[in-house]
C-alpha cells in the first residue's frame, strides 16, 4: 500500500479526513462479510484514489454529494468546504442520514373536517367524505334530496349535514327506501259502519251503502248539525222511523251526515223519509 507524504505546509487534517471518509464509504458500499474481504476491499478502494487528489501543495474540496451520496434517499445533500450536510425533505424528519415519514394526518394538515386524510410517503391527500363534495381542503354538503337518493317515490326526503333521511308519506309504511301502501280498510279508517271502505294508493274512500247517503262535514257544519240534532231530540215524533234515528246517530258518531234533502241552510239535512 502506497503511503502519502504529509505536506509540511498543510493547514490541517481535512484532506486526510476526507480521503478516509471516502475510503470508508466505498468499502462499506461493497458490504464485506469477513476480515479478509474487508482488508481486500480497503486495498482495492485505496488504490482507486488518485495521488493527485492531494499532492501536498494544492488540495481540492471533494463534493461528497456527487460521489459517495452519503445522505438518506429522502434527504437533500448540501456540499460544504471539506464536508457536507444532510437535511430531511419536507414530509420527513430525522438527522438527514436517516429520515422517517411524517404522518401529517396525525399532526397538522389542511384537510377539511368533512374530508378523510390519507397519509402518503412524504405527503398526504384529502378526500371529501360521502355526502360532501370539494377538493378535500374545502368540502360542501351535498343535498341528496335534490340530486340522487334512495328514497321511495312514496317517501319524503329530508337533507341533513353529510346525509339525508327518508320518511314514508301518510298512507304508506316502511323504512323510507321502500314504502308499501297501507290498506286503511283493514286497519284504521273513518268510514261509517254503514259505508263500504275502498283502499286507494296512499289513502282510502268511503261509499255509503244502499239506503244511506252522506257527506264529510266541516267543523262548522258539525256544530250546526249537533245543534239541530239536539233540538230534534226534544221533539216527539220527528224521528218517524228507527232507520232515521239510526242514521242521525251514525252521523253524530262518525262526523258524517247521512242525509240528502232539505231543511238546513247550512247544507245539513235530515234523511229522506
Amino acid at each position: 500500500m502506497e503511503v502519502l507524504e504529509w505536506p509540511s505546509q498543510s493547514p490541517g487534517l481535512s484532506p486526510i479526513k476526507n480521503l478516509w471518509k471516502e475510503l470508508k464509504t466505498a468499502v462499506h458500499n461493497r458490504s464485506p462479510s469477513n476480515l479478509t474481504e474487508l482488508e481486500l476491499f480497503a486495498k482495492e478502494e485505496w488504490a482507486r484514489i488518485s495521488v493527485s487528489r492531494c499532492n501536498g501543495t494544492h488540495c481540492e474540496d471533494i463534493d461528497e454529494c456527487q460521489t459517495i451520496s452519503p445522505c438518506f434517499p429522502s434527504a437533500t445533500c448540501n456540499n460544504t468546504i471539506g464536508n457536507y450536510t444532510c437535511t430531511c425533505n419536507d414530509g420527513f424528519s430525522g438527522n438527514g442520514t436517516h429520515c422517517d415519514d411524517d404522518n401529517e394526518c396525525e399532526t397538522s394538515n389542511s384537510c377539511s373536517p368533512n374530508a378523510t386524510c390519507t397519509n402518503t410517503i412524504g405527503n398526504y391527500s384529502c378526500t371529501c367524505k360521502n355526502g360532501f363534495s370539494g377538493n378535500g381542503t374545502h368540502c360542501d354538503d351535498d343535498n341528496e334530496c335534490e340530486t340522487s337518493n334512495s328514497c321511495s317515490p312514496n317517501a319524503t326526503c329530508t337533507n341533513t349535514i353529510g346525509n339525508y333521511s327518508c320518511t314514508c308519506k301518510n298512507g304508506f309504511s316502511g323504512d323510507g327506501t321502500h314504502c308499501a301502501d297501507i290498506d286503511e280498510c283493514k286497519t284504521t279508517n273513518n268510514c261509517s259502519p254503514y259505508a263500504t271502505c275502498t283502499n286507494t294508493i296512499g289513502s282510502y274512500k268511503c261509499t255509503c251503502n244502499d239506503g244511506f247517503s252522506g257527506t264529510i262535514v266541516t267543523p262548522f257544519q258539525l256544530s250546526m248539525f249537533l245543534y239541530w240534532f239536539s233540538s230534534l231530540l226534544d221533539l216527539s215524533g220527528v224521528l218517524s222511523t228507527p232507520a232515521e234515528a239510526k242514521s242521525l246517530l251514525l252521523c253524530y258518531h262518525d262526523f258524517v251526515l247521512l242525509a240528502e234533502s232539505s231543511g238546513m241552510q247550512s247544507g245539513i239535512s235530515a234523511p229522506a223519509s
